[in-house]
């Protein structure tokens, strides 16, 4: 299919503009690994940071690094090259997905229950969220997509579980470019989010819970793209965040505290 779509049973969430990373995270020992196997754990010393500080004492978590504009949209060509006059978020890890969890294996788990844990796990911090769950109806969804030039959506069946390779249970619809109008038109789906990375992970003792401040943007300096910049005070990012986390755990009450 060339088009959005609605099914019953699935949902619906922004497809981010950035770096596929699988975070696993050993007590307070974090690794940042892409698709072909490198580590990006220094390069992105702030999400490892944030991510040893989470709760969980141990997980494994699927998603993408993304950098945000004022609009609170995904910026792939900000993680490429910084834009010196750019005012951004800090690069953030937006999870789709939770793999492992303190010894359990998750992914033969449905999609709803390791969303529900996913949201438990990365609650209080602004580094580490849920990737933005769009509305439940697939067209309106794909209305948020345009409305907000975001780079496209994906669409889930809630029982699916986790698979290795390519999946016609997860669909991506991508945004072409803009129209006439300034909004985004399809692309076309095709299947989305190839799980290939092994998945194991144990860990030590301990819990540690923190919410990091994020009270600032970071203006982008091609002079330390491994820093990102240098931080300045700006409202913006929570009013950021704000803006996402409405849409970003409406599962958790099924798992309780």
């Amino acid at each position: 299919m060339r088009e959005p779509f609605h099914r019953d049973g699935w949902v619906y969430e922004e497809k981010v503009d950035g770096w596929r990373i699988l975070a696993y995270k050993d007590g307070a020992r974090v690794r940042l690994v892409s698709r072909n196997g490198r580590d990006h754990t220094r390069r992105f010393a702030g999400i490892a940071a944030a991510i040893a500080k989470l709760a969980v004492r141990a997980l494994v978590l699927d998603g993408e690094v993304a950098i945000y504009d004022e609009q609170f949209r995904s910026r792939f060509d900000w993680l490429c090259e910084s834009d010196p006059d750019a005012v951004a978020t800090p690069p953030m890890f937006m999870a789709f997905d939770l793999l492992h969890q303190d010894g359990r294996e998750l992914t033969g788990r449905p999609l709803r229950d390791r969303r529900a844990r996913l949201e438990n796990a990365v609650v209080g911090s602004d580094l580490v969220l849920p990737v933005r769950r769009l509305a439940k109806n697939g067209f309106e969804a794909w209305a948020e997509v345009i409305a907000h030039d975001y780079e496209g959506l994906v669409a889930k069946e809630e029982p699916s579980v986790y698979e290795a390779g390519p999946t016609r249970r997860w669909l991506k619809v991508k945004a072409a470019g803009l129209d006439d109008r300034g909004g985004s038109v399809a692309a076309g789906s095709a299947p989305t989010h190839e799980p290939a990375f092994g998945v194991t992970a144990s860990g030590s003792r301990g819990r540690l819970r923190s919410r990091l401040s994020s009270s600032s943007l970071l203006v982008l300096s091609p002079r330390d793209s491994s820093c990102w910049g240098s931080a300045v005070p700006h409202a913006a990012v929570q009013a950021s965040a704000a803006r996402l986390r409405p849409a970003l755990c409406p599962a958790r009450a099924a798992l309780g505290s």
